[in-house]
């Protein structure tokens, strides 16, 4: 992000999509402060455009879940909240992709039952389970990391 002299639509999802993978990459620290500057500039307001409220809500889910797992529950919860309002109309597999985010703050917050409730139910949505994203695969790391 930094240098850009106009952040896009495409830019900010590609940045949330670096966070992603560097977070599973471990590299915490750069994911975070990717997300911190997204924060910044992905704030959620009032939107005609559902491009634009489809950028904010899988921009902020995946602040979100980093938030979540850095153990920022206050971060967390206020991005997710913001990624919720952007879903008027939901479109399903972006409703997904928040749940899933929001799996990992109902996890940090120790409530593990609620957690499993909500993965079953982005699932639902989402369709058949994609072995292949880190934070639904079997196995996934979900609990707090602090790097």
């Amino acid at each position: 992000m930094a240098g850009q002299p106009r952040l896009t639509e495409r830019a900010m999802f590609a940045d949330a999509v670096l966070a992603m993978a560097l977070w599973f990459g471990d590299d915490c620290e750069r994911a975070r402060s990717i997300c911190a500057e997204l924060r910044a500039v992905v704030t959620g307001g009032p939107s005609n455009s559902p491009v634009q409220q489809h950028v904010v809500a899988l921009v902020r889910s995946v602040t979100g879940f980093v938030a979540a797992q850095s153990g920022d529950m206050s971060t967390a919860t206020a991005d997710l909240q913001v990624a919720y309002r952007q879903q008027c109309p939901p479109d399903m597999p972006i409703v997904a992709n928040a749940e899933v985010c929001a799996v990992a703050l109902a996890h940090a917050l120790g409530r593990a039952e609620d957690a499993a409730v909500m993965l079953g139910a982005a699932a639902k949505v989402r369709g058949p389970d994609d072995r292949t994203d880190p934070a639904v695969a079997p196995g996934q790391r979900v609990a707090p990391r602090t790097r």
